[in-house]
């Protein structure tokens, strides 16, 4: 409760300053909790995503920290959109949030994949009914997920040392270890007139993946797969709030390849 974790966050004042309340970047104070009651693997599940009853749930997160055999997806780009296994019900294309605008004119289907073996540092789930893209995918129209797309037969897939995708926060587990690197940034400044927002959890999955692929661990997409009933949101609101991150994702992304 809120005077448990202001209690908490005696120990980091400095942190406590900038994370706000009534805000998504508060889960970070979650993960400190979880980590101090000494949590292997960290969970986090927005409150507008539902799971099936007949899934593991755990079980299929519980991945995390362990060595998988698993299609390995490679892109001459160095960047594949893990959207492209979404089928959605009128079929359309569009790429996951947070994804560099200049890489989304990229063939997706021609990027190579081989069975390898890899140790997994966090499991991105995926989602039925509302993918989690950009304002400029929900401007256009609406977006129902059917189905999530196997590769080479499997659920589960991961994308090569340097090959790239986002993740977020949304259907996550992670090695505690990852804690520093899992920081949601905290949002909200102000670039050539937009406030930047809604790429917390973007900006913290490219930092993921820098350290990552230096020690040989990766992201694994895919199962468990949840439905989201996404929360009522103003695209147009969610537009402002993501176009300065445009600006500054390209730059970030490449200074951090």
């Amino acid at each position: 409760d809120a005077a448990a974790q202001q209690a908490l966050m005696r120990r980091w004042p400095a942190l406590d300053i900038v994370v706000r309340w009534n805000c998504i970047q508060r889960r970070n104070v979650a993960y400190l909790q979880a980590a101090l009651d000494g949590a292997e693997v960290i969970v986090s599940i927005d409150d507008d995503n539902f799971i099936s009853s007949e899934a593991d749930y755990v079980g299929l997160h519980s991945v995390v920290g362990t060595q998988a055999d698993v299609p390995v997806v490679a892109h001459a780009s160095g960047w594949w959109n893990v959207c492209s296994r979404l089928e959605c019900a009128p079929a359309r294309h569009f790429y996951h949030r947070g994804y560099p605008k200049s890489r989304q004119g990229f063939n997706d289907t021609s990027a190579e994949v081989k069975k390898g073996k890899v140790k997994v540092c966090v499991n991105a789930g995926l989602w039925l009914k509302h993918p989690d893209v950009d304002a400029t995918a929900n401007l256009e129209g609406p977006l129902n997920v059917v189905s999530v797309r196997d590769v080479a037969g499997d659920a589960r897939c991961a994308l090569a040392f340097g090959t790239w995708c986002p993740f977020n926060s949304q259907n996550t587990a992670f090695d505690a270890k990852l804690l520093p690197a899992m920081y949601l940034v905290v949002m909200l400044d102000w670039l050539r007139g937009y406030r930047i927002g809604r790429l917390d959890d973007i900006w913290m999955s490219y930092f993921v993946r820098a350290i990552a692929d230096r020690l040989g661990e990766t992201v694994l997409y895919g199962p468990p797969v949840v439905t989201q009933d996404r929360n009522p949101h103003n695209f147009t609101r969610d537009l402002a709030e993501e176009l300065g991150g445009y600006i500054v994702t390209e730059r970030l992304v490449e200074y951090l390849r």
